[in-house]
């Protein structure tokens, strides 16, 4: 009689194979969970250099536009403020010291004739910084624009009842008009670099900015105190100013930090 012979595993070997499984599994699941946090960080790391990025290269662009002159520092150089440009040209006729009057004649810019906002002022031969910010006669608010052709004139306003005249005319006869001035301040507390508009021009310097105002720009800065985030060298008539920005920028969860070095030359035309 032929004997039935059963095939089949003991239990030796199915816990060897559960004992083989599991080895394998785990080294499965740590390699895959090796990769996600690989390109978690990589995320990480190209989110944090792209708003970084966008930021100071938005920054630098405004400060291009800056009128000459215009860049100062403030509250220990966390913070920087410029005038910006809106439109430039050459004036014809301004009213001096020798000859009063309200209005500045001038040859129309390109676009012709834009938008004219409440605050606007015109800015001829301004020579330091100061002159800027408060009312030296290098500066007033411009009321109106009338366009005649290939000429613009400009009717200007002043908060007394002295005539317009302006203190220094230059030799390049360029005017310019310009915004209120915008200040980029970085905030210690919670690490970030924020942008606001000024209202009007003031020669002191600006009040420290707070979170509850402005647009954010960049987050995760952690300069030190005892590290200047802004500085503007030479600011001269015969000198290109230049600005210096140094910010680093650290992530919650890496400790290694990154820092970006840019340098800004703002051309000096008066």
């Amino acid at each position: 009689m032929a004997q039935i012979r059963s095939k089949g595993f003991t239990l030796i070997e199915l816990i060897i194979v559960i004992v083989l499984l599991a080895i394998i599994g785990a080294f499965s699941f740590r390699f895959i969970g090796l990769g996600a946090d690989v390109y978690r960080d990589t995320s990480a790391r190209d989110q944090l250099v792209s708003q970084s990025r966008f930021a100071l290269e938005r920054l630098s662009r405004e400060l291009r536009n800056a009128l000459p002159l215009s860049v100062r520092v403030y509250d220990n150089n966390r913070c920087i403020q410029y005038v910006p440009i809106l439109t430039s040209g050459e004036y014809l006729e301004v009213p001096t010291t020798a000859n009063p009057g309200d209005t500045v004649t001038a040859i129309a810019p390109l676009e012709r004739r834009t938008p004219l906002s409440p605050s606007r002022h015109l800015v001829i031969f301004n020579t330091q910084t100061s002159t800027i910010y408060d009312d030296s006669g290098q500066r007033y608010l411009i009321a109106d624009r009338q366009l005649s052709g290939s000429t613009i004139e400009f009717e200007l306003t002043t908060s007394s009842s002295d005539p317009i005249e302006f203190n220094n005319v230059g030799p390049s006869r360029r005017y310019y008009e310009v915004g209120p001035p915008v200040s980029w301040c970085y905030l210690p507390d919670n690490g970030q670099l924020r942008r606001y508009q000024s209202a009007n021009f003031t020669a002191a310097e600006p009040l420290v900015q707070t979170v509850s105002s402005g647009s954010l720009m960049a987050e995760h800065v952690s300069n030190n105190a005892s590290e200047l985030l802004f500085e503007v060298e030479n600011v001269v008539l015969s000198q290109n100013n230049l600005v210096l920005i140094d910010i680093e920028f650290t992530r919650d969860d890496a400790a290694e930090a990154l820092n970006l070095l840019y340098e800004v030359h703002i051309p000096n035309v008066p």
